[in-house]
């Protein structure tokens, strides 16, 4: 019997591989939705993990406690974790996509993940489970945890320490400001009032209040807050932030990294980039609105 010519074998081995798995497009298929095979993980994990996470949460009356609720669909939250996903594979920094959008609690370090936790060491969870199954310098897969939806990509220990003193330090820093805070249609949280009002036209309205504070006979920043802040808070304080501390829980006028009060594009001015005295020189604009920024004094503990 003759064998097939090159050709014949060429189709018929085409032919054959178009159904696997493998012929998909490897981003879709790296960021879809999987589910952690549970089963036998009755023993302690052994070691810790360390890694960058990025987690996505979404409102969840059943999860309630469990991290920062962000009162986002689920189906909205699942997006946002797939684009975020599909981003890191085709070559984005993990670590600056996690402090713009992880709901993590250290979503200020790059996304310091270290797992699990020691409540977990007798029962770890999903996210415990798939670290470790998951090689230094792999990312996991994309998985529903604690109400949200997380992936992370494995580090060092050596690396995850690094990480761990950044966030040790930033901890300490702390900042007052006067923020002028602009809002539009489909800025967090809700506020039907301003729904009138596009994103462009509030950033627009943002770069004119910094205009006339840049001028030396113009108004004052608190004369200005309360002419123009759609926040009814700062504008009774002339445009003063004020927090609760997070032992105490008494009112400050101190800032911290990690305030859920504000967004991270806010805290990186307050905090980071901005100059104590001085007038941020362009509008703050993150998904909870537009700011005008004064940073007042910054100092650390």
């Amino acid at each position: 019997m003759r064998c097939p010519s090159l050709l014949i074998l060429f189709v018929l081995l085409a032919g054959c591989g178009g159904d696997e798995p493998s012929a998909r497009p490897p981003e879709a298929s790296a960021c879809r939705l999987t589910s952690v095979d549970m089963t036998g993980v009755a023993l302690p994990l052994e070691g810790i993990y360390w890694a960058q996470e990025i987690w996505i949460s979404y409102r969840s009356e059943a999860h309630v406690g469990q991290g920062f609720r962000y009162p986002r669909t689920r189906e909205e939250a699942l997006a946002k974790a797939r684009d975020l996903c599909r981003k890191v594979r085709a070559g984005a920094d993990i670590g600056k996509l996690a402090r713009r959008w992880s709901n993590g609690d250290f979503g200020l370090a790059d996304g310091l993940c270290v797992a699990p936790e020691p409540s977990h060491r007798t029962k770890p969870d999903a996210r415990d489970v798939t670290l470790s199954r998951t090689a230094v310098g792999a990312l996991t897969p994309l998985i529903e945890w604690r109400g949200g939806f997380w992936f992370a990509r494995r580090i060092t220990e050596r690396a995850g320490r690094v990480l761990d003193a950044k966030l040790r330090k930033a901890q300490r820093v702390r900042a007052r400001a006067r923020v002028i805070h602009i809002h539009h249609a489909g800025a967090f949280p809700r506020r039907h009032e301003f729904d009138r009002f596009t994103k462009a036209e509030a950033v627009a309205k943002a770069w004119a209040i910094i205009r006339e504070l840049e001028r030396k006979d113009g108004p004052t920043f608190a004369e200005l807050s309360r002419k123009h802040n759609n926040d009814q808070g700062t504008r009774e304080r002339d445009g003063l932030l004020t927090t609760r501390h997070p032992r105490t829980k008494e009112q400050t006028e101190w800032i911290r990294w990690g305030d859920r009060n504000f967004s991270q594009q806010l805290l990186d001015v307050l905090l980071e980039k901005g100059t104590p005295g001085k007038l941020w020189p362009e509008p703050v604009v993150s998904g909870q609105g537009v700011d005008v920024v004064l940073l007042l004094e910054r100092r650390t503990d």
